[in-house]
């Protein structure tokens, strides 16, 4: 079994999981249910998940970032997989044909693994603190864009609660005069 890790690149100072186990460390405990509330969101919403795993395995069992990068990626494979069973035997919701459009799959999949190669590539040349800042830069980004879009989303829906309610208001006003 893999190894949680300690603060340096030696494998022969990790502690093996069932000794953490054994001795009931906090920490895997508390890490194994923020793992489960993380997939449970990724999943959910379609994120992946990497960004919140790589914070929680550098903080909980001090992996080094490019030890927290592989083993989330390898966490994010098990959750995509399991969330393609899933969704395979759903359907459209409007027509006629599966939830996954395997056509556009196909067209993506070469630019996702040249991308991947690329980021492969360039995980293993830059330093960790430039990985590290790289991963700041993304995840404020794609914090910021998410809030934004929530804040539309949550102006759109009041703007749509509100004209449904004068609708209602007005129906009751017109059934109020006829009878």
């Amino acid at each position: 079994l893999a190894a949680c890790a300690s603060s340096t690149e030696d494998e022969d100072d990790a502690t093996p999981l069932w000794e953490l186990l054994a001795a009931g460390d906090g920490r895997l405990i508390g890490a194994s249910i923020g793992f489960a509330c993380i997939s449970a969101a990724a999943i959910t919403v379609g994120i992946g998940g990497g960004g919140l795993f790589v914070p929680l395995l550098i903080v909980a069992f001090d992996f080094q970032i490019s030890q927290a990068t592989g083993l989330s990626q390898a966490l994010i494979f098990g959750g995509t997989l399991a969330g393609l069973f899933l969704n395979l035997q759903q359907r459209h919701p409007v027509a006629d044909r599966p939830a996954i459009n395997l056509e556009l799959i196909l067209f993506m999949t070469p630019m996702l693994l040249s991308g991947a190669l690329t980021g492969v590539i360039l995980h293993a040349v830059l330093p960790d603190y430039f990985v590290l800042a790289l991963v700041a830069i993304v995840l404020s980004y794609t914090a910021f864009k998410t809030f934004v879009q929530g804040f539309k989303l949550r102006k759109n829906e009041k703007e749509a609660r509100a004209k449904i309610e004068a609708q209602s208001r007005r129906r009751v006003a017109e059934e109020a005069e006829e009878g």
